[in-house]
């Protein structure tokens, strides 16, 4: 079918040339439809990195919006990610759905501290990204080291009888890895859509050398498959003179896309203007949302379009008027100096500025007539620093409201920043302020989250469908533990019933949290236990054997506590040892009287036992918690120090590029 009357993706040929022309036609779409917000993410980060015109360096700038974004990376992002994963049915005598979440949350935790591993860097990359131009995302990629095994021939003996049969050569796998790759805004396209979930393909841009090109498609196989070699025929664009630190090299590379299209499952290899695609697979990973990603995170998006907006263009006016007033402030200021202008013929006048010195009387001719002009107050006029003194103390003022209103849209509060609060204001006032900027911060504590635990959740699905069992094996370690009778059937229903496991990075595991509201939520927990204890121990001591039900009412009231899903395994032993203690005296015969009450005195010993493990596991919980939320403050402070520090060595570094003096002094 010709081009011309080509109405939809099916029409293309289904052939290497068909499929070049469709992606062509899909890139270029799909480039013009976030043309504009590219041009606006690279003025975002030359703003960020205060980059501006030669002629414009002498001006003064606050730059705000850097520290801004300093200060919400390192509340955003405070601490290497851990992952948490749970079954959907916690149901106690299922051992081998216990034993597979374990595994599986061992080893992900293994992946995350393993030397090389790229998750916890690409997910600092990816943020930057989303608080600059607008967009974060990573990708990722099954890695599997093959070795050759040698075959054998067959063994015959002298009469024909075969001894051993042949055995063809094979490749075994020494390695397998997950790995997580950040994707730059600029190098990652997808369909026009109103919400993520209509997008049809996405595209991942690499730029390859000849040599690179040669080796990836040049092969035997795909040299067949296309009909041509294409190293020396596809277009490659030089990078040399770039300003890009990504492409400023002197050699010429060619943007490979890497195109994954639901619709068809298929993955395309393709560069543009190019008659045919380099390569292309079936469905490599066998996913169940098929793309390699997780939905990216978008700033500023609606319904209606997933072109993200930068933060940046929201409060541009109000940045630039906060730099514009900044400047004129320091044009006044180099104004204010001690000048004026004084009669040329009084040489009495020229004398006293010029040569006078300490304790010197300069004689004037003519004092009647000096003494008629006013004397000196009437031969010289001073420049009027009052007016320019005023209208610097107008300017400070307007920008003290300028940067109110940048609060109000951004929700940066100068506490948020470190900085010290204003003389005046209360503590209340401060509260309020601190508390409003911390719920506006915490959805974008949640959508970081929130793809953090969907990566995860990726490379957990990576693992089930693609690692070997003695890989996931080993990186559980779970051989050396009390689980190891359940390890095989746990990797069984691994991988058959993977779905119905959750795999989650919580916000707080990743960012600085909010302390005061962190410390509320345990507290009310402990409160809560400790409140709960004392009303069911009278309870459980005149109805023997009733604490287990009254430890699972525990832990029923417990889920629905903020905090409280974090110490259920404790309530986990609690019950099974409350249960163990209330089976024994069913497990005897009839006692005589004498052994009944024996037996009602071990119980009461068994019961104030636990009571006692039970409020010392609350006790070092507690404990536990105060050292955390002391050791989260503390690399808060640190982190926010950083951030301010660097804004100031950046500021000393433009002082110190000033242009020297000559030679000799002024």
């Amino acid at each position: 079918m010709s081009p011309d009357v080509i109405e939809e993706a099916d029409d293309f040929q289904d052939s290497p040339q068909g499929w070049a022309q469709r992606w062509q036609a899909e890139l270029s779409v799909a480039r013009e439809h976030l043309k504009n917000w590219h041009a606006k993410g690279r003025k975002v980060q030359a703003v960020f990195r205060d980059e501006r015109e030669a002629e414009r360096e002498s001006e003064t700038r606050w730059n705000l919006f850097t520290a801004n974004i300093l200060t919400q990376q390192a509340l955003l992002y405070g601490n290497t990610p851990t992952v948490t994963v749970s079954r959907k049915f916690a149901d106690s005598a299922d051992d081998a759905a216990r034993v597979a979440g374990t595994m599986l949350e061992r080893a992900l935790n293994s992946d995350v501290e393993r030397d090389g591993d790229s998750y916890a860097e690409a997910l600092q990359y990816a943020l930057e990204d989303l608080l600059l131009p607008g967009l974060g995302q990573v990708r990722i990629r099954y890695v599997a080291e093959l070795e050759r095994v040698e075959g054998r021939e067959a063994v015959i003996a002298a009469d024909g009888r075969v001894l051993a049969e042949a055995v063809a050569a094979t490749e075994r796998k020494v390695y397998e890895c997950a790995e997580t790759d950040y994707v730059r805004w600029e190098d990652f396209l997808w369909s026009p859509s109103g919400v993520w979930h209509e997008t049809r393909w996405v595209a991942f841009r690499s730029e390859l050398s000849k040599t690179q090109v040669r080796e990836r498609f040049d092969t035997e196989e795909l040299i067949a498959r296309r009909g041509a070699p294409c190293a020396n025929s596809i277009p490659y664009a030089a990078n040399k003179g770039k300003k890009d630190g990504k492409k400023a090299d002197p050699w010429s590379r060619a943007c490979v896309w890497e195109v994954w299209d639901k619709d068809s499952r298929r993955v395309f290899w393709y560069v543009e203007d190019y008659h045919v695609v380099l390569d292309w697979k079936d469905d490599p990973l066998g996913l169940v949302g098929f793309f390699p990603c997780p939905r990216p995170m978008l700033a500023n998006v609606t319904t209606s379009t997933t072109v993200p907006r930068p933060d940046y263009v929201l409060a541009q006016d109000l940045y630039q008027e906060i730099n514009d007033i900044s400047g004129r402030i320091t044009l006044l200021q180099s104004a204010i100096r001690v000048a004026g202008v004084y009669d040329r013929t009084a040489g009495a006048i020229q004398r006293l500025l010029t040569e006078g010195g300490k304790n010197e009387l300069i004689p004037v001719d003519n004092w009647a007539l000096f003494a008629e002009k006013g004397g000196v107050k009437g031969q010289i006029d001073w420049l009027p620093l009052e007016q320019i003194i005023g209208a610097i103390v107008a300017l400070d003022s307007r920008r003290e409201i300028a940067k109110q209103a940048l609060y109000e849209v951004t929700g940066m509060s100068d506490l948020m920043r470190g900085q010290a609060a204003v003389a005046g204001t209360s503590a209340t006032e401060q509260s309020i302020k601190a508390r409003f900027a911390s719920v506006r911060l915490q959805r974008r504590q949640d959508d970081f989250a929130r793809f953090a635990s969907d990566v995860q959740r990726l490379k957990a699905e990576v693992m089930v469908r693609h690692f070997d069992d003695a890989s996931l094996l080993a990186q559980s370690n779970l051989e050396y533990t009390n689980d190891a009778p359940h390890a095989a059937q746990a990797l069984e229903l691994l991988r058959s019933r993977f779905a119905q496991y959750r795999v989650k990075v919580k916000p707080e595991a990743v960012s600085m949290q909010d302390f005061a509201k962190l410390q509320s939520d345990r507290m009310t927990v402990v409160g809560g236990i400790s409140t709960f204890m004392s009303a069911a121990a009278p309870v459980a001591a005149q109805i023997p054997g009733s604490l287990p039900s009254l430890l699972e009412m525990l832990k029923w009231f417990l889920a629905g506590l903020p905090g409280g899903a974090d110490i259920e395994s404790v309530m986990d032993g609690a019950i099974e040892r409350a249960e163990q203690a209330a089976q024994q005296p069913q497990q005897q015969t009839q006692p005589p009287d004498g052994k009944v009450v024996a037996q009602q005195l071990k119980g009461q010993q068994e019961l104030a036992k636990l009571q006692a493990e039970t409020q010392a596991d609350l006790t070092r919980i507690q404990a536990e918690t105060q050292a955390d939320e002391q050791r989260e403050r503390n690399q808060m402070v640190y982190n926010v120090r950083e951030a301010q520090l660097k804004q100031q060595i950046s500021q000393a570094g433009r002082v110190e590029q000033a242009p020297d003096v000559p030679q000799g002094g002024v």
